[in-house]
């Protein structure tokens, strides 16, 4: 038997909240958070165009190996 103790990555969005509405062009703040056990982290990637455009965000180490990493990014609405 083997302990897992890495995983493919995890990723939540957790700002903004649900259902906000903002106007074309007007900067909003995305962020969120990723885990992948003991894996470390390089990237997360957003996409508000279902894939097709990729936008790397800022990662933030987490405090140990264990815990979540923080993310945030700038996204703007085009149309």
């Amino acid at each position: 038997m083997r302990i897992a103790t890495a995983w493919r990555v995890k990723s939540h969005i957790t700002r903004p909240e649900p259902n906000l509405e903002f106007g074309a062009g007007v900067p909003i703040q995305v962020g969120g958070h990723a885990w992948a056990g003991e894996n470390r982290i390089d990237k997360v990637m957003v996409s508000t165009d279902f894939g097709l455009q990729w936008q790397e965000t800022e990662l933030i180490p987490p405090s140990n190996r264990y815990a979540w990493y923080h993310w945030e990014t700038e996204l703007i609405r085009e149309t």
